[in-house]
């Protein structure tokens, strides 16, 4: 079996929530970071800036924006030791949506509604040098779709950007906060999930590719027309940070669909293409991370977007932390029985993972880890799985 250069992933045992971070032969990866125990996540969170050699982040991705995926931003951004973040990707909610997600959280930290209020600006204030919203495919749309502008000598040598640049997604996003164009000449780029990033290495190149799926706006005209009553002159902003404005619209919330949220989860592929010495093909490396999608809605458009790369998956994230709800098992199809399964749940929740799966997942011959609050999966490109078992 050919070995590719050192490529480790850990699922860490944040309990009921998710945090994932990996080392690509020195490029730095974190892929969520939440739980809904706080305290315990801030720990894992902070050994792991510790262990940081260069104190730096590479690449952040969001996949939604719910408490058990964020939670930890505030520890990763702002508690010692400091870390800088390169590039963040997440998916663009509108104001009215963000508003929701803080009234459904009446609990969390005021750094929490302040990210929620301008997501934008509070990683410029961090330090981010690059946060690209992500948005669905625009293929179909000719008019909607612009190439990258970016010239290669802008680019990085180490993070090469072929995601395309959306123009339905900009006009959405200036629509509703115009107050963002001055950031569109640096910090803030607008993409659809077609293309790719490529990562180049001392020893490799490694592809990281996207899907992500936004709410359709009439499921918000409810709560919108709800609120019409309590909002004043105060924009969605105002509203997402004021404790009392949230309690008062706490009666339109009860009128959502909360599970359209989980849709809006960007989803990533990512793997080894090459070796860079000799520039040979590196097959059956990949992995694809789910956040909480729901498989019954967006199987199709996912196994379509994704085709026959799903076949090279080795290791897949099990959605929204084993519920049935969100399972389809149609999906195993799609892989090779080589393919690996994680879930990422809470030590004592006992409907997740759910045992149905987990039953889905053996009958089609492939094998499954439990990631909860005393147990880490870890991940190598060419040794496979592991879990560990660990004192919390």
């Amino acid at each position: 079996m050919q070995q590719i250069p050192d490529a480790q992933f850990v699922f860490h045992n944040v309990g009921q929530g998710l945090f994932y971070s990996g080392n690509i032969d020195g490029f730095e990866f974190v892929y969520d970071c939440g739980s809904t125990r706080k305290q315990h996540l801030s720990n894992l969170v902070l050994n792991y800036k510790q262990g940081l050699p260069n104190g730096k982040v590479d690449l952040l991705v969001l996949s939604h924006l719910h408490e058990d995926h964020v939670a930890g931003l505030y520890t990763l951004f702002c508690r010692n030791p400091k870390t800088l973040i390169e590039n963040v990707i997440l998916p663009y909610l509108s104001p009215i949506e963000r508003l929701i997600l803080a009234i459904a959280k009446p609990n969390m930290g005021n750094w929490y509604y302040k990210f929620l209020s301008k997501p934008v600006e509070f990683f410029v204030e961090r330090g981010v040098r690059r946060i690209t919203y992500l948005g669905g495919s625009e293929q179909n749309q000719k008019t909607d779709v612009e190439k990258s502008d970016m010239r290669d000598g802008e680019q990085s040598k180490r993070f090469m950007d072929k995601l395309n640049n959306s123009i339905s997604l900009k006009k959405v996003i200036l629509d509703n906060e115009p107050r963002l164009h001055q950031f569109l000449t640096g910090q803030l780029q607008i993409k659809s999930h077609d293309g790719e990033i490529i990562i180049c290495t001392n020893s490799l190149y490694w592809q990281f590719r996207f899907f992500n799926y936004s709410v359709e706006p009439e499921k918000l005209l409810t709560f919108a027309n709800c609120i019409k009553g309590f909002i004043k002159h105060e924009n969605f902003g105002e509203i997402t940070t004021s404790p009392q404005k949230r309690t008062q619209l706490r009666d339109c919330y009860k009128s959502l669909h909360k599970k359209d949220f989980n849709n809006t989860s960007i989803l990533v592929l990512h793997g080894p293409i090459s070796d860079r010495r000799r520039f040979t093909p590196i097959k059956n490396r990949a992995q694809l991370l789910t956040g909480d999608i729901d498989l019954k809605q967006h199987i199709s458009e996912i196994s379509g977007h994704f085709g026959s790369s799903l076949s090279d998956v080795s290791l897949c994230l099990i959605p929204h932390h084993g519920s049935i709800r969100n399972w389809d098992k149609t999906i195993l199809r799609c892989f090779s029985r080589s393919c690996n399964w994680v879930v990422s749940t809470g030590r004592r929740n006992r409907s997740q993972p759910c045992y149905d799966i987990l039953r889905d997942i053996k009958k089609q011959g492939h094998d499954y880890a439990i990631c909860n609050d005393n147990s880490t999966v870890t991940f190598s490109a060419y040794r496979g799985l592991h879990t560990s078992t660990v004192i919390s």
